[in-house]
Parts: C-alpha cells; structure tokens; sequence
C-alpha cells in the first residue's frame, strides 16, 4: 500500500526571539503611575498602561504595585536622611506569546534640601530584583507536501533576568506642583528611568 508518512528532516529553526526589537540598542517603556500617602510613612504605588491591540501578537499590557515605607515615622529621634524600605512588582503581557513578572525590593536613603514646594532631593538605594520571561507561540514549519496542511511546532521556555541587584543613584526636583525625578541603575544592564509628574 502508499504510505502516508512523511518525514520532514532536520533542519535548524528561527525562532524569532528579537524579531522586531533585535536591532534595538534602546527600549523605552512609558506608564502612568499614581502615588498615595503618606500614611504612617508609607506610600502606596500603582502604574498601569491601557490594553493597546498589536498586530501579529495581540494585547499588550502592563501595571505594576508597590509600597515605600520611611523607618522615620517609628524612630523617636530626628535623622538627618530618610530611609525607607520600598517593595514593587509589575507585569507585562504580549497577547498568549510574551508573560513578564518582575519584583524589587530595597533600601533608598536620600535627603531633601529647599522648601515644600521648591526642592531637591538626592537619593540612593541599594535594590535586589528578581524577574522572568515566559515565551510560548507555534511556529509554522512549512507544509506538509502530502497533505497541504501548515505544520505547527509549538515553542516554549523561560528565561530568568540576570540582574538580580542594582545600585540606584538619583535625584527628585520640585517646583510648585511639578515634580521631576532621574536615576541611574547600575547592575548587569544599566538603565534609566525618569518621572515627570504632579504632586500635592
């Protein structure tokens, strides 16, 4: 009789894991954040991105939460910097294919010289991070020459951040009600992250 095997051979596969962003020396990400407190020396964190549809790749989502408590509202004497103890963890999700998790928690010390609303403040913290990356899609082979059908591989695996702690230096401005942070951390993949805001 005709058999109805077919036996693809072997062949190294693409998997596409850069695809867009390979060529990419710069990656920015921009989210919106809301801030409450202080309460007891604590303050309350929330960032979230609306749900923006991607072609080829479905929802892209992002939030995070997070809380900043300053060990000075329980000392009974004055210390010349704040230090507070900050804990936060955020989520980034691509569609079914791309699901990021990423916690950090620290110590920041930093010191604030001017008046209420016309301000710097310098800071430092010293952070440890732990993060992930779970990739799962289907990669189409080719056709099957007997059947004509698409052949699928599905592809999955993970891949755990290699920063695992960073050195944060930087600094806050305050005019009025704007407010402006920058800070440089240092770890295996330096970064920068800056805020512009509003705050009362």
């Amino acid at each position: 009789g005709v058999s109805d095997v077919y036996t693809i051979p072997a062949h190294s596969i693409d998997t596409g894991v850069g695809g867009k962003l390979e060529d990419m020396s710069v990656l920015p990400l921009f989210a919106t954040q809301l801030g409450i407190g202080t309460v007891m020396g604590t303050k309350a964190y929330l960032r979230y991105l609306p749900t923006v549809e991607i072609e080829d790749l479905g929802d892209f989502s992002y939030w995070g939460i997070g809380l900043q408590h300053n060990i000075k509202a329980w000392l009974p004497v004055p210390m010349p910097i704040d230090v507070s103890l900050a804990a936060f963890t955020q989520r980034l999700k691509i569609g079914d294919i791309v699901d990021a998790k990423a916690t950090t928690v620290g110590l920041n010390a930093g010191k604030t010289f001017g008046l209420r609303f016309l301000s710097v403040t310098p800071y430092a913290g010293l952070m440890y991070e732990k993060s992930t990356m779970e990739f799962n899609y289907d990669y189409e082979i080719g056709e099957n020459p007997i059947t004509n059908e698409t052949v699928t591989q599905n592809i999955k695996f993970d891949m755990d951040g290699e920063n695992e702690g960073r050195l944060v230096i930087g600094s806050a401005f305050r005019l009025g009600v704007y407010y402006f942070s920058a800070d440089y951390n240092i770890g295996k993949y330096n970064s920068i992250t800056a805020n512009l805001g509003v705050a009362f």
